[in-house]
């Protein structure tokens, strides 16, 4: 059988307690467990550890909680300021939204226009059906963009 050497159980022991010290939330009593590890290395794991829950408990009873009540008018008052300013801003995007509606409709196409092909200008059909391309394309001659001139500024 093997045997464990007996200062392993001590390096153990004092391991779960630096373990505990490390892995407590609350600043001021992860200093103390560090500090009674240094103080004093007797000291056993669940020693250690019942006195960090007879700190915490006592810390716990020292505090006192005052509760206050909350005057609910404010608040109230601030809902409906709030759905007011709601109700504005669901006007104004109405009206937005019919302004922009009706800039679109001045964009597009008018009915009294007949469409156009850009490249022959005949009103029978459109670019991309237009025969004089079509024929171009079989003789291998591909039609270049027209040069549009911008007004200089």
């Amino acid at each position: 059988m093997i045997q464990l050497d007996p200062s392993f159980e001590a390096g153990k022991e004092k391991l779960l307690k630096g373990r505990l010290a490390k892995a407590v939330r609350d600043e001021s009593l992860r200093r103390e467990l560090g500090r009674l590890n240094m103080e004093s290395p007797d000291l056993g794991y669940f020693d250690l550890r019942d006195h960090a829950m007879q700190w915490l408990h006592n810390r716990h009873d020292a505090t006192q909680y005052e509760v206050k009540a909350v005057d609910n008018t404010d608040l109230l008052t601030l809902v409906r300021q709030q759905a007011d300013q709601l109700q504005q801003l669901q006007q104004q995007l109405k009206q937005y939204m019919a302004t922009t509606q009706q800039s679109k409709d001045s964009f597009r196409r008018k009915p009294d226009r007949p469409r156009i092909c850009w490249l022959c200008q005949s009103p029978d059909h459109q670019k991309a059906n237009c025969p004089h391309l079509q024929w171009q394309a079989r003789r291998g001659w591909r039609p270049q963009a027209k040069q549009r001139t911008h007004p200089s500024n």
